[in-house]
Parts: structure tokens; sequence; C-alpha cells
């Protein structure tokens, strides 16, 4: 199984058809294309140069595209059932909804309210608060 570059013919979801380079003449099987290389992650498109392996029953898979390009963007929803760390900034652009605990052991601040720090005023205890004083 030695790897070859070719053209692909076409796309359909996880499948592409590529026309090796050395033998234009043929049209392979439909190959796997990784989740990673697909339309919505790797932007894998028609026309495109791409790596291939194929097996002895002429089936085959996309190893990569030939310009090495992905811009590391994931298109569509990530599920991931399993722990994640990170070890630099988390930015989000958009909302966030949490359906369990938060637990945070550096500073939060909503606004310019800091959560450790905050203070409300009451004339009577048991009464309801001010908003916090920043």
């Amino acid at each position: 199984m030695d790897p070859f570059t070719g053209i692909v013919q076409s796309i359909n979801g996880a499948k592409a058809i590529v026309v090796p380079d050395k033998h234009p003449e043929i049209v392979t099987r439909e190959f796997i294309v990784p989740y990673y290389w697909r339309r919505e992650m790797g932007n894998i498109q028609p026309g495109e140069k791409v790596v291939c392996l194929l097996d002895d029953d002429m089936h085959g898979y996309i190893l990569m595209r030939c310009d090495g390009e992905w811009d590391y963007t994931l298109r569509n929803t990530l599920t991931i059932e399993q722990a994640v760390t990170m070890n630099d900034t988390l930015s989000v652009q958009s909302n966030v909804t949490i359906g369990g605990n938060m637990t945070a052991t550096g500073t939060v601040t909503g606004g310019s309210v800091t959560l450790q720090t905050h203070t409300h005023t009451s004339t009577v205890a048991g009464t309801p608060t001010s908003p916090p004083i920043a």
C-alpha cells in the first residue's frame, strides 16, 4: 500500500471518488474521507489534490490534502463525553449553558461585580438586599 496523489472528483458525505494522478483513466471506488477532512471541517472540495492509500480490493482512504491546509475550525456541533483539560484561555462568542455545577478557583467577575468581594446593603436584617455594590 503505497500512498499516491489524486484529484477529488466528487464527495458524498463521508466518501469521495478520486482520480489518481498517475492513472487518470482510473476512477476509484468511494474512498473514506476522515471526519477531520470532510467539507464541514477540513473543507476538502472536488478538484483538490489529496494523498490516498489504496488496498488490494481497491478500497481506499484519503490521508490528507496536498496543500496541508486546515484552519483549525470545527464547523459542526462538538460533543465530548469525557473530561477536557485546557491549558490556556477559553473565549466564547455566544451564550453558555451549564447543566451541572460550576467551580471556580480564581476570581469570578460579571460585568463590574466580583463574586468573592462584592457587598450589598440592607436596612433591616432578613429583608431583601440592594443590588451588588461594585
